[in-house]
């Protein structure tokens, strides 16, 4: 197999791997900073997000906050992307 060979098989599978972590990124960053596990443990599927005395005392205003945090990160991506 020469190298030209080669080159035909791996650039179209790295292409793949590059879009699929661009993709992966881009879920990342769309996470709001304070729920946001680090990369490394996002894109390993390492992360749970860390329970709070108000998610075990009051576990559906802790998820209405979420809901609200999530809500406001998206407004802050829409207003960023459109600068």
């Amino acid at each position: 197999m020469t190298n030209s060979e080669k080159y035909d098989l791996i650039v179209p599978v790295m292409r793949d791997i590059e879009q699929q972590r661009k993709e992966l990124k881009k879920a990342w960053e769309a996470i709001h900073p304070v729920d946001r596990p680090t990369w490394e443990q996002f894109k390993r599927g390492q992360f749970v997000l860390p329970q709070t005395a108000r998610d075990r005392d009051f576990p559906i205003a802790a998820m209405e906050d979420r809901d609200r945090r999530a809500k406001q990160w998206a407004e802050h991506l829409a207003k960023k992307s459109d600068i």
